[in-house]
């Protein structure tokens, strides 16, 4: 069976826990994954130079899908299907989850019963590099005496071929366990708890100018 082209664009020092997912999703789903870093030694400069050399190595590539959603930074003046601006490499971007709200990320992914990175279960909701990510503030246990309602308890108990009880959430890596412990004992809630849209990056670090 052909392994289906896929890129994997990191632009900033990613949590070990988070590569480790990537190599998993790249062989469960046969994925022929190029990275910007492992093909070249370093983090590409910026998206468009990543797209650029990967268009270079794959020029028969004409569309890429994007898992971006209008929640995202920039994502509301995107449409599900659309050419790349003009200063960019030149592609269609095919966005099917465009409109996905949080609530329907989490009630997919726990409904399908695959494997989820194990920072969601450590109460992040966003995860970029790590200068830039911390765990959603939101989820802080002893924030909420009211323990904040899991709404997803069907999709977990009747999950698709996943016969133990809970969560497919995978381990996290020791190396983020001892970074995260350097942050204080407070305890998260998983990442699956929250589905307010406007407070899914609230552990988003903001870069300073």
């Amino acid at each position: 069976m052909n392994k289906l082209f896929s890129v994997y664009i990191d632009l900033a020092e990613t949590f070990p826990t988070l590569e480790t997912f990537v190599n998993i999703t790249s062989e469960r789903y046969q994925l022929s994954l190029y990275s910007s870093t492992r093909e070249h030694g370093t983090k590409a400069s910026n998206m468009s130079c990543a797209f650029n050399d990967f268009l270079k190595r794959y020029p028969e590539t004409q569309a890429i899908l994007i898992g971006v959603r209008a929640t995202d930074p920039f994502g509301d003046t995107l449409k599900t299907i659309q050419k790349t601006d003009s200063n960019w490499p030149d592609f269609y971007r095919i966005q099917p989850i465009l409109h996905w709200k949080l609530a329907n990320i989490w009630s997919f992914l726990l409904y399908s019963g695959e494997p989820i990175c194990g920072l969601y279960g450590e109460g992040f909701t966003s995860i970029g590099g790590i200068d830039s990510t911390l765990q959603n503030p939101y989820l802080i246990e002893s924030d909420n005496k009211e323990k904040l309602p899991l709404k997803f308890q069907w999709e977990i108990k009747n999950s698709f071929e996943h016969e133990s009880d809970g969560v497919n959430v995978l381990d996290i890596n020791p190396l983020d366990r001892d970074w995260l412990a350097k942050f204080g004992p407070d305890k998260y809630l998983p990442g699956w708890y929250l589905v307010e849209d406007d407070l899914e990056r609230a552990g988003r670090i903001k870069s300073k100018k």
